[in-house]
């Protein structure tokens, strides 16, 4: 569009339509020749809504911008065949659209028709009318679609108009494809990144849990061996205890309140050892003068029998007692009238029993000795847990565990430093994105585009 000069003292403006300014010197176009910017008389503003923030939408729009510029291109081409090398397959291209721009032409000229008429059949009319402007619209597409593909397909050199334009469009298309590349460069140096590191921290955490379970398995055999050492020191001690304590045995004999077995003598006055022990019978005077050191022993503590025996001893009955004497006891035992052999059997029974008793517990003391050494042994052997111990704390310092793990952690810091790639790939698409958001430079006085 030509334009008259205006005075180069007049201020900067626009032209009545908007489409050029007047930059002091020239009348400029105030659309660029790619159609991405517009110049709205103080600056630059996108002809398309751009979000820097979304590379992947720039990329469509920067797509959609260069197919339009290439629509331009073609339509310029097509209409300047003259003017450029046509080959075959353009030739193709421009005989599909001179069809295709026909059938538009035709079309629209139905339109006017119609709306020229004055229709008396409008349900008719209106079925022509949308079968009509189906056709225009398929066309039309067809069209361009055509035109695009003349665009893209042209030479490398047309003319200076038609090269701008095909340049701008290129341009645009080649920044859309450059944001694409560098996004999914970006995106494969992240999951390499993340492959790299999610790596070496499971290398890390395999190093660390075959040094935990190594480490589980000796604590273990440690437990395993103490425990198997207090029960052989429980064993040996309760053994010891067996001997120490027999308990009462088997039953002897008894008579009245008193009661004899294997190890022991049972009276209503305590318990005594059966290994000693000596029962006499007889009156108290008898007893008195025969046994007067046990018999002074059992009154001076008082036994059960004792008063009735004091008593009979100074009336010189004729009443019959046995009288105890064990370690452990002292006691006397009244004997009813007429039961003087079952007192004398139980004394002979007992007397008996004593000397077994004897025999046993001299054999017993043998065997508690020998236990008690076993005891002392069993508890002092801390082979098998110290051994163990020992083990546990080989694995603890095992070098070949450790150095698994250092390694590992090596692996993780190396991985989480070494970000010099994927930062590289993160910072192209962001280069990228901010040049293509960037407008041209300011139209102003004695500039141009």
């Amino acid at each position: 569009m030509e334009r008259s000069p205006v005075p180069a003292s007049a201020p900067s403006t626009l032209s009545p339509d908007g489409q050029f300014f007047w930059d002091g010197r020239q009348w400029v176009p105030t659309v660029t020749g790619d159609g991405r910017w517009h110049w709205n008389g103080a600056g630059w503003e996108p002809m398309a809504a751009i979000d820097p923030g979304n590379p992947q939408a720039l990329v469509q729009t920067l797509l959609i911008q260069a197919d339009e510029t290439y629509a331009r291109a073609g339509a310029l081409l097509a209409a300047r065949r003259g003017e450029w090398t046509v080959d075959p397959a353009a030739q193709g291209l421009l005989a599909r659209a001179d069809e295709l721009a026909g059938a538009v032409q035709v079309d629209n000229a139905q339109l006017t028709t119609m709306n020229q008429q004055n229709v008396i059949n409008r349900a008719l009319a209106s079925n022509d009318r949308k079968r009509i402007e189906t056709d225009l619209g398929q066309a039309a597409a067809a069209l361009r679609a055509v035109i695009v593909q003349i665009g893209r397909g042209a030479p490398s050199t047309t003319f200076p108009d038609g090269d701008l334009l095909l340049s701008a469009a290129r341009n645009t298309e080649a920044q859309a494809a450059a944001i694409d590349e560098a996004l999914a460069a970006q995106q494969q140096a992240e999951a390499a990144y993340v492959a790299r590191l999610t790596g070496a921290q499971q290398q890390l955490q395999q190093a660390e849990s075959a040094r935990g379970s190594a480490l589980a398995r000796a604590g273990e055999s440690v437990q395993a061996a103490q425990h198997a050492h207090d029960e052989a020191v429980a064993v040996a001690r309760a053994h010891v205890g067996e001997l120490r304590m027999p308990g009462s045995g088997a039953g002897v004999s008894a008579f009245a309140n008193a009661a004899a077995y294997e190890n022991h003598i049972q009276t209503i006055d305590g318990r005594g050892l059966m290994d000693g022990c000596e029962v006499f019978v007889g009156t108290a005077g008898e007893l008195w003068t025969d046994h007067a050191d046990l018999a002074a022993e059992a009154m001076a503590l008082s036994s059960a029998g004792a008063a009735a025996f004091h008593e009979a001893e100074t009336q010189k009955s004729g009443a019959g007692f046995l009288l105890i004497g064990a370690r452990g006891l002292r006691s006397i035992v009244a004997v009813p009238a007429g039961q003087e052999q079952a007192a004398a059997d139980f004394a002979a029974r007992v007397t008996e029993a004593a000397r077994a008793a004897g025999a046993s517990a001299s054999g017993r003391r043998a065997e508690e000795q020998a236990a008690q050494a076993l005891l002392d042994t069993v508890t002092a052997d801390r082979t098998a847990s110290g051994a163990a111990e020992s083990e546990r704390k080989r694995v603890e310092a095992d070098p070949e565990l450790l150095r698994g793990i250092v390694s590992a952690k090596a692996a993780v810091a190396a991985a989480l430093a070494n970000t010099a790639e994927v930062e590289a790939a993160r910072g192209r698409p962001s280069a990228l994105v901010a040049a293509a958001v960037t407008p041209p430079a300011p139209l102003g006085a004695g500039t141009g585009v």
